[in-house]
């Protein structure tokens, strides 16, 4: 299953799948998960992954950690990939709690800033063993980024 909010993400998602011949083995869901919730899954799922997609202060993001956890099959994997406390945007914006930032040059978008202590945090009271948690500094639209990645497996 792949979700997004964005329908036309969805539609590029189904183009690229058609293109490569695996558009059978996409289950694409228009789906926001600001809220914390996922929709309903007819069994359990192999893995999780967002990048920069998690929006949400740390309550939500705990309750959606649960959620996960409940739908994920035992040795499954988590990947979260997201904006670090280096990165340019995060640093230039201002702190508004539960790890959420607002960008005042970008109309006031709302980010979340990824640290380690959180990410351990998270997976240690879900249970999950880490497997890599890195900060890297990327590219992201031709500019410099610096993300957090969480590599996870459900025990």
């Amino acid at each position: 299953m792949a979700l997004d909010f964005s329908d036309v993400a969805l539609l590029q998602l189904e183009e690229i799948a058609r293109e490569q011949g695996v558009l059978d083995k996409i289950d694409a869901k228009e789906w926001d998960i600001c809220d914390g919730d996922l929709p309903p899954t007819d069994g359990p799922i192999d893995a999780f992954y967002a990048r920069s997609a998690l929006h949400i202060d740390d309550t939500t993001m705990m309750g959606l950690a649960v959620n996960i956890d409940t739908i994920l099959s035992p040795g499954g994997y988590i990947v979260i990939e997201g904006k670090g406390p280096k990165n340019d945007k995060i640093a230039r914006s201002t702190q508004i709690g539960g790890n959420l930032v607002v960008d005042p040059f970008e109309n006031g978008h709302l980010r979340r800033v990824w640290t380690t202590d959180f990410t351990k945090e998270m997976c240690n009271k879900m249970g999950w063993n880490i497997l890599e948690i890195s900060h890297a500094a990327q590219a992201w639209d031709g500019e410099p980024a610096d993300f957090m990645r969480l590599v996870a497996k459900k025990r």
